[in-house]
């Protein structure tokens, strides 16, 4: 039986794909931050490690996934039929639909000399004087496994460009995380008999998913309606306009994405945000920043700008309130172009390791 490094990252992970992986290999399960298993294998064993994990290259394989693909069959089954076909002492790092650790890190750091939040600013204290997070070490670690991977999967390009910016050697392939599908019955049909323009954000509610350009929005368009979906950080501000709806159950957050004209989404570092993903798979055009690494077009089915530029937004929003058809024509782009899911993604993800590792 052929032996298996396998590391895995995060919490949050089920490890489904390393069960059904043990049935195929003999499974060394470099794992963090999971205390306990609801499974036991013969062909797994088990290795914990903290911050920082190893980076070089150990035993047959390494693949590096930080995607949460262990929870869907169809992934998995690719995962089993591609591995056995890899090259020995093959690294494959996959970036999932966040941007990279050391990002994320400068980007708070960046939002938090421009704008002051108390509540987010003590979480920053505690969460970077913690010696784990010396962003130094964050740096070196991330730079290391860039350098030594065979292929760096990327969900988008603003991930790749990212990577590429702090190691231009890296090999990135984009691999865009596929859009999940979603069915709506008929109480869940847009509504087009209304007269104001009605945008619509979900995510936590902190100044770097850019909800602080969201605000100037609001007091700059009051005859716009924006509505706000998440746990909130940040307080949004008494205007009339601004409608927050707080943490709503899926199937609520649907029908009101139904409801909105467009998704707005500035955030400073996503990478690629799931969010988007469902926005665009119930037809809801989009003004969304290019950090957010999403599958809008600009100009196309959509408006992209840079999150640092509010006034390159603010063209934007204007633009749709005094040209409201072109939501229409977004809206009929969405619907007519071909949908991206988990098989494209498959295919995406065959042809990187075809094309670098077998």
């Amino acid at each position: 039986m052929h032996e298996l490094n396998w590391v895995q990252w995060g919490r949050r992970n089920n490890f489904i794909g390393v069960r059904a992986l043990a049935k195929e290999f003999k499974v060394n399960l470099h794992y963090s931050h999971v205390k306990k298993f609801n499974f036991e294998s013969e062909n797994i064993i088990k290795n914990r490690y903290m911050l920082p994990f190893a980076t070089q290259k150990i035993g047959n394989y390494i693949v590096r996934d930080s995607l949460d693909l262990g929870t869907n069959r169809a992934i998995n089954n690719f995962h089993l039929s591609i591995l056995k076909k890899v090259k020995r002492d093959s690294i494959v790092y996959t970036i999932a639909n966040g941007m990279p650790i050391l990002d994320r890190v400068n980007c708070r750091l960046k939002v938090h000399e421009q704008v002051s939040c108390a509540l987010e600013l003590a979480e920053l204290r505690n969460r970077y004087q913690n010696e784990q997070y010396d962003i130094t070490s964050i740096y070196e670690r991330e730079l290391r496994t860039f350098e030594c991977s065979d292929v760096i999967a990327c969900p988008s390009i603003a991930v790749s460009n990212y990577v590429k910016s702090i190691c231009p050697k890296a090999n990135t392939h984009i691999c865009l995380y596929p859009r999940p599908e979603i069915e709506l019955g008929e109480q869940f049909e847009k509504k087009n008999n209304q007269s104001r323009i009605k945008f619509i954000f979900a995510g936590r509610l902190e100044y770097t998913k850019g909800v602080d350009t969201i605000f100037s929005l609001a007091k700059k368009f009051p005859l716009a309606e924006f509505h706000l979906v998440g746990d909130a950080v940040c307080s949004p501000p008494p205007l009339g306009n601004i409608f927050n709806h707080g943490k709503l159950e899926q199937k609520k957050l649907f029908k009101l994405f139904s409801e909105c004209d467009c998704l707005l989404f500035p955030s400073y570092s996503e990478g690629s945000s799931f969010v988007t993903l469902e926005a665009m798979s119930l037809g809801l055009p989009g003004v969304v920043s290019f950090q957010s690494g999403s599958h809008y077009k600009h100009g196309d089915n959509g408006f992209l700008f840079d999150a640092n530029n509010i006034e390159e937004c603010e063209g934007y929003i204007e633009k749709i309130i005094k040209n409201p058809e072109i939501i229409i024509a977004f809206k009929e782009k969405i619907e007519n172009e071909k949908f991206y899911g988990i098989q494209d993604y498959n295919l995406s993800m065959c042809e990187m390791l075809w094309q670098n590792l077998i």
